[in-house]
């Protein structure tokens, strides 16, 4: 995520910040990851100058939505953590592997389903990226990532 934000311009102490505290609380078993994650840096960081703005950031990750009300960085932010979508094809697919196998816990059907309608909502989407440069640089390779996992997910459940 740092790396992506460098190609954005958007490394700030807050947002790199956020990229340490994003994930910090991982557990494909939950759905409270970011929340968890937010309350940590919340926790960590109370007192330091910028914290709301880490933690507003943190949070927004949930959804992968940008709030009216977001921090300076945020749609950056959600692009850097998004890029991945947007990779390389082999890239992507291993990426979409280590997904099913984080994911073993739940039965095959299940995932498949899941998952799917959870690339179809990225892909109904006006736009995957918040920033232009975000979308210049990875909504149309993204968009056809997430239609081949798609027909992938859903060829493998008939």
């Amino acid at each position: 995520v740092i790396g992506h934000l460098d190609s954005l311009g958007a490394r700030t102490p807050v947002t790199v910040l956020a990229a340490f505290f994003h994930d910090a609380i991982y557990d494909p078993t939950r759905a409270d990851n970011e929340e968890r994650s937010a309350d940590l840096a919340a926790e960590s960081l109370a007192g330091t100058l910028g914290v709301d703005d880490v933690v507003a950031i943190v949070r927004a990750t949930s959804g992968h939505q940008l709030p009216h009300d977001a921090p300076a960085g945020c749609a950056a932010f959600l692009d850097a953590d998004l890029a991945i979508l947007g990779s390389e094809q082999a890239t992507y697919d291993w990426y979409a592997d280590a997904i099913t196998a984080e994911y073993a816990h739940v039965p095959a059907p299940e995932f498949r389903q899941r998952r799917a309608m959870v690339m179809t909502g990225f892909l109904d989407r006006p736009r995957l990226y918040f920033t232009e440069a975000g979308r210049d640089r990875w909504e149309t390779r993204a968009r056809h990532n997430l239609v081949r996992e798609i027909e992938r997910l859903t060829a493998t459940s008939r």
